[in-house]
């Protein structure tokens, strides 16, 4: 709404891939200067400025690389582990160490 209410232009595409059944989750969020100047929701190939990377697994996966590119974006990422369900729930032997 802040930029909204500043006559920038936004746009937001939220993909989720089943979070609750630990798929991954993206969302794009398109900022201009004016409206007209955004053409589409979803960020292409190489066009991302900034990434912020709520889960190193999504991140660093093939579909969150492309979006990026050395040189132009810039990226903060958790990269804390932590347990999917059944690691947590004592189905597995999970451990930090390596």
């Amino acid at each position: 709404m802040l930029f909204r209410s500043e006559g920038k232009g936004v746009t937001v595409l939220d993909m989720a891939g089943l979070a609750q059944k630990n798929g991954a989750v993206m969302s794009f969020v398109r900022i201009a200067e004016r409206p007209e100047q955004l053409h589409a929701a979803r960020i292409a190939t190489g066009g991302a400025d900034a990434v912020l990377g709520c889960d190193i697994v999504t991140t660093a996966s093939a579909d969150g690389l492309a979006k990026m590119q050395v040189g132009r974006t810039r990226v903060v990422a958790n990269c804390a582990e932590t347990p999917r369900l059944g690691m947590s729930s004592g189905a597995a032997n999970w451990s930090t160490s390596t």
